[in-house]
């Protein structure tokens, strides 16, 4: 590490800085599949409910906003890193195979 980012003569605390940037990596892309299925959820359940002549209220979606979705994405961006460093890597985009194939067979 350069001497103005740590004042550590060593370079220990790269691990602790790779172990936070591949944390943040891996909670980004958590987030972003768990966005999108949601999304594709309530599309579903709007189209169900549209094919029986019907709809869900307004308070419905407030209350599955706040007390369902709201609480999960808090304790998702209050993850901390691990311990150890891992030594596979992370996927590098969120079109890597890895991450579509998440996604698609949660549907």
């Amino acid at each position: 590490a350069a001497p103005f980012t740590s004042k550590i003569p060593n370079i220990s605390p790269m691990i602790r800085l790779l172990r936070e940037g591949r944390c943040a990596l891996v909670t980004s892309f958590q987030v972003f599949k768990f966005m999108a299925l949601y999304a594709l959820i309530e599309y579903s359940i709007t189209v169900i409910l549209y094919s029986m002549a019907s709809d869900m209220a307004t308070y419905q979606y407030i209350y599955i906003d706040l007390f369902i979705i709201l609480p999960v994405s808090f304790s998702m961006s209050r993850t901390e890193a691990y311990d150890e460093l891992s030594k596979y890597l992370p996927a590098g985009k969120l079109t890597s195979i890895n991450v579509l194939i998440s996604i698609i067979g949660q549907l």
